[in-house]
This record gives structure tokens, sequence and C-alpha cells, in this order.
């Protein structure tokens, strides 16, 4: 999963869609967030929202405390965030799941860099390398409101430029009648769902709203996935 920007909505999309395909049965799930900055714990809030257990949980890869970029917040830590060491990661965990499903949730938007200077390494990078070897399918999300058109025109632009497929748009906030029917003429992609606000947030809310057809269709699918919201 990949949001067009941070802050978007994709640690709750995730919860959202970890139940989702828990509730569709059939194949083992797991949530995964390679990369965590900042003092607030994504997994544990995916866990609680998702009424997960600890093995649909799996653990950071990295975690850094400063509140930044991936690579601003990794040299902080004097820690450099290097793509052999995703790819190994990713393939035990995918070794593990036995052809279930891995749900990883990215850092920020699809172009925040897990290295920059001389040898510039973005998630975008690195989700194109992970797409060209196995079967990818990815869950964007994005702002329902203002200022949301461009930011997911060119998120999707750029991953059809990479051969990246996209799975899902979900638009997260209060419905937004016009951005919903814009992007439904020009994104091209497979589903767009709409997110509304949950209130309250729970696990309760979480678990009705993945009880919706649309959301179940994502993994109604026999083979074995990494989604990326």
């Amino acid at each position: 999963m990949v949001g067009t920007d941070t802050g978007v909505g994709k640690t709750v999309a995730s919860a959202l869609l970890l139940a989702a395909a828990c509730a569709s049965g059939g194949r083992a799930v797991a949530y995964w967030k390679p990369v965590q900055t900042g003092d607030e714990d994504d997994a544990a809030t995916v866990r609680a929202l998702a009424s997960a257990s600890d093995a649909e949980i799996l653990p950071n890869l990295h975690a850094f405390a400063l509140p930044a970029s991936p690579h601003a917040a990794a040299a902080a830590q004097d820690a450099t965030i290097e793509p052999e060491g995703l790819d190994a990661a990713l393939a035990r965990h995918r070794a593990a799941l036995a052809g279930g499903t891995l749900l990883v949730e990215l850092a920020g938007g699809l172009l925040v860099p897990y290295r920059a200077g001389e040898r510039p390494f973005t998630q975008a990078d690195w989700l194109a390398h992970a797409a060209a070897g196995a079967h990818v399918e990815v869950v964007v999300v994005a702002r329902s409101g203002l200022g949301t058109l461009n930011h997911t025109l060119l998120t999707l632009e750029a991953m059809r430029v990479r051969h990246v497929n996209v799975a899902a748009l979900l638009m997260v906030g209060p419905p937004h009648r016009t951005n919903r029917e814009t992007l439904a003429q020009l994104a091209d992609v497979p589903r767009l769902i709409e997110v509304a606000p949950f209130e309250p947030l729970d696990a309760a809310a979480i678990a009705r709203a993945a009880a919706r057809p649309e959301l179940a269709g994502l993994f109604a699918r026999p083979a074995a996935r990494v989604a990326t919201p």
C-alpha cells in the first residue's frame, strides 16, 4: 500500500484491508511496514484496529526515532536503508506465508527516498524491483478532498511507467462527488473505493467496513500476492 502523500490514511486503510483479507479466509495473511519513522507505532495501530493476532503483524525491518523521510531518519542515526536488506526480508516473509497475502505499508508517498546522495534509491525503485520478481498489486490511498487530483494522478502515472499493477484506489475522507467522478474518468484503475471517516475509529467499525463486497473482492482471486497499500 502506498499513499499519495504522508498522513493520507494509509495505516487505517491497512487495518481495513488486513481485516478484509482475514475475513476472506483460506490463506495466511500478514501486515508488514518495512520502515517506520517517528514515535508512532503503525504496526500496533493496525493490530488493534484489525483485531489481528501476533502472527499477522510482522516486525519493522527499520524503526527510526526522527519523524522524517526514511533516508533522513536513517541518517540521523548514522544508518542506511539498503535494497538488499529489504529484498531479503521480503523474501523471508513471502516464504513464510507460503502463497498467502502479504500486506506491505510503505512510508509516505511513492517517490520518498530510502537513500539519497550519489546512489539514490526510492520506494518506487524498490516497488518496481519487487514487482519484477513476483505478482504484486498496489493499493493507492489518496485523500478524497481538494488537492487530491494532481497527487493521485501523478502517483498512478509513476507506477505505470514502472510497470507496477494497481489493484485499487482508496479515497479516504468525507465523500467528494466531483473528485470521485473525475478520478473514475481519468485514473483507469480496476476499483475505486471510498472510505469515509470512522466515528468512532475502533475495531468494531473496521470490522463492519471490512465486510463491504468491494473490499472482500480484492482478496477473492486465488493467486498469491503482495499488496502494498
